[in-house]
This record gives C-alpha cells, sequence and structure tokens, in this order.
C-alpha cells in the first residue's frame, strides 16, 4: 500500500489567553443607533402639553444577524408615548447576540424614559 505524501503544516502558539476567552464570551445585542432613534421619536407634543411623563419599554426580539424580528411595547407610559416609540423602534439596528461562539436569536429590552424639564 502506498503511503500517502507528508503535508507540510505548523501548529501555531495557544492564543494569549484574553484572545482565547473573547472567543466565548457571550455577548447581548446592543443597538448601535440609539441616539439616531432616540432623536427620530423626540417628546410627542399632545403628551407634553397634558405634562405627561414615563417609561416606554421596547421588548425586542432579535435576529441572529441583529435584524429586528418582532417587537412588543410594555410599560404603563401613557398611550401617546407608547405610540411615539412604537412608530420609531423599527429603525433601531442592533449588533449579533453570541452564545458559545455563535450568533443566536435574543430578546432585548430598549427603555425609553420621557422626562420634561421643569424650568
Amino acid at each position: 500500500m502506498a503511503q500517502s505524501p507528508l503535508i507540510p503544516f505548523v501548529v501555531d502558539e495557544d492564543p494569549p489567553v484574553e484572545d482565547a476567552d473573547s472567543l466565548l464570551e457571550d455577548t447581548e445585542p446592543r443597538a448601535l443607533n440609539m441616539e439616531e432613534v432616540r432623536k427620530a421619536i423626540s417628546y410627542p407634543k399632545a403628551a407634553a402639553d397634558a405634562n405627561i411623563e414615563g417609561q416606554v419599554i421596547a421588548r425586542i426580539l432579535v435576529s441572529r444577524s441583529g435584524r429586528i424580528i418582532r417587537y412588543e411595547i410594555w410599560g404603563e407610559a401613557d398611550p401617546i408615548l407608547d405610540e411615539a416609540v412604537r412608530n420609531k423602534v423599527h429603525m433601531l439596528k442592533f449588533s449579533k447576540a453570541v452564545v458559545n461562539g455563535r450568533a443566536v436569536p435574543c430578546w432585548v429590552d430598549v427603555p425609553f424614559n420621557f422626562r420634561l424639564i421643569k424650568s
């Protein structure tokens, strides 16, 4: 039986510990354009006129590629504030969620706080 030809190869040194750890580090998706979306939402005039404040939470399912699959609006804020977030939340772009080195879909909660500046 003929022997297979030898294939030259090199075994690299193990990567530094900090590099190896970062490969296994789990990460949650992060909104990449939050400031842009916050500016697009602005404070609804009807809410400001009525002195309405509150927090709206967008619970977002982010795909493996960082895109929004779907979202829900949570919280007990006024419907005016809910609608302001609902109309712009689709603009958000996310980094990927990573678990054990693999991109995975993931739920993330994104708060939007509406506070009037008292003068």
